[in-house]
């Protein structure tokens, strides 16, 4: 096989880890290399839920019986060491585990879900798996193109390897280097940082001022995947308005799920004056590979600040937004009451109701608080 090929590929899936639009093309290329009908990359959770995918490349009606039964159901996932990730699942593994030759070939995964497609040469295995989910890749290819060869299982296991190191740097990136420009521009005009939290209390993401605060270590620390507060009264108050922020993903709709966000204050360490945090529940998405999506997020600022701030520039721009709009919509994602905005912004209380109509159909929310939830919710996926 043409290893410069693969190294090229290989280079290939590295980009992609920072630019995930570029995941199909990568994977359409190691599609053709290993001559394959079909290539598989997703996220399944603990419950067996399929939760992301990259190139299914089956059939719908296939894919739905797929996450329906046969991701629980297949002779694989009935032995747990095989799910291991770096183990290489190919036929002849299953015969000397099962000790019966043939074994694949008897079940109804091969019979009513891989023959049907006409995949009769497979090789899989799992990339990663973490607290929340894992990430497994399999390549299935037709009858002509025969069985894979050592060489090609070689390269297949290498693959593996860096595809697992790729979702590494995935999950550990700024979540700005995650999403589109347009996105990207919009999370850097965020002067507060922000944290997102997954539906088990890890973090799934923050803003490069986040990153920045918690280097600097004198507030807020990252433990075992997990934001905690310097202090342990602190941490306390933190860690319940979490619970109950993911309390409420997982349980609401996508409009209730948009509750007033809690609001607390914690200690730092070398500073006199406290940090203000907003826990902000999130409405339900399906994000990239890997992830269920943010359950909630954090805003972290300074007692001045309270919240966020976005120029009015990014927000017309966004929005379609007219300048007297995005001027009174900054002063209500701040937390200030329709009133107060119309004093700030010295017009009537009447034409600020009329303004704040306009920026509902525009955004399609309905209310202040949704209106926090709608600019941070589109950051947390594709």
């Amino acid at each position: 096989m043409a290893d410069l090929e693969l190294e090229s590929i290989i280079d290939y899936i590295y980009e992609a880890a920072t630019n995930t639009r570029e995941w199909s093309d990568a994977l359409d290329q190691v599609r053709k290399y290993f001559r394959a009908r079909c290539i598989v990359l997703y996220a399944v959770n603990r419950n067996h839920h399929v939760i992301g995918q990259v190139h299914p490349g089956v059939d719908p009606e296939y894919e739905t019986s797929y996450r329906e039964w046969f991701v629980k159901n297949n002779p694989w996932v009935k032995v747990p060491e095989l799910m291991r990730p770096g183990v290489l699942r190919i036929p002849a593994v299953l015969e000397r585990y099962h000790n019966e030759p043939g074994y694949l070939t008897r079940t109804s995964y091969y019979n009513e879900w891989l023959v049907p497609q006409k995949f009769h040469h497979s090789v899989s295995s799992t990339i990663s798996s973490g607290e929340e989910s894992e990430i497994r890749f399999s390549l299935h290819r037709g009858q002509d193109a025969g069985e894979f060869s050592t060489e090609e299982l070689d390269g297949f296991q290498a693959l593996c390897r860096h595809l697992m190191r790729a979702s590494r740097i995935l999950n550990h990136l700024p979540v700005s280097n995650l999403y589109g420009k347009d996105l990207q521009h919009l999370l850097e005009q965020l002067e507060a940082a922000v944290l997102f939290v997954g539906p088990q209390g890890c973090i799934t993401g923050y803003t490069a001022a986040a990153e920045q605060l918690l280097a600097r270590g004198d507030s807020l620390l990252l433990s075992r995947g997990r934001i905690v507060a310097q202090y342990p009264a602190d941490n306390r108050q933190l860690q319940e308005c979490i619970k109950s922020a993911i309390a409420i993903h997982n349980h609401k709709s996508n409009h209730e799920s948009c509750q007033a966000p809690a609001c607390i204050s914690i200690h730092r360490k070398n500073h006199s004056s406290s940090l203000v945090l907003r826990i902000i529940p999130l409405p339900k998405t399906e994000c990239f590979l890997g992830s269920t999506g943010s359950a909630a997020a954090i805003l972290v600022c300074e007692p001045r600040q309270h919240t966020v701030s976005l120029r009015q520039e990014m927000l017309q721009q966004r929005y379609g937004l007219t300048g007297a709009e995005s001027g009174l919509l900054r002063y209500l994602i701040q937390g200030y009451s329709l009133r107060e905005s119309a004093e700030a912004r010295s017009i009537s209380y009447e034409t600020a109701r009329g303004y704040l109509k306009s920026i509902f159909q525009k955004t399609g929310t309905s209310r202040q608080t949704e209106l926090i939830c709608q600019l941070l919710a589109e950051t947390t996926s594709l």
